[in-house]
């Protein structure tokens, strides 16, 4: 039972972490295409 729960948290520890990369990386990209659009009007 220990282990299994320790492996079902890692699990969603894991998938919350690709979670906030891939959102901060995707946030960085729109501010990044923001910025370059106020940059050529």
């Amino acid at each position: 039972m220990s282990t299994r729960h320790r492996l079902l948290f890692s699990w969603l520890w894991c998938n919350a972490n690709c979670f906030g990369f891939c959102f901060s990386l995707l946030f960085f990209c729109h501010m990044l295409c923001l910025v370059r659009n106020m940059n050529i009007l």
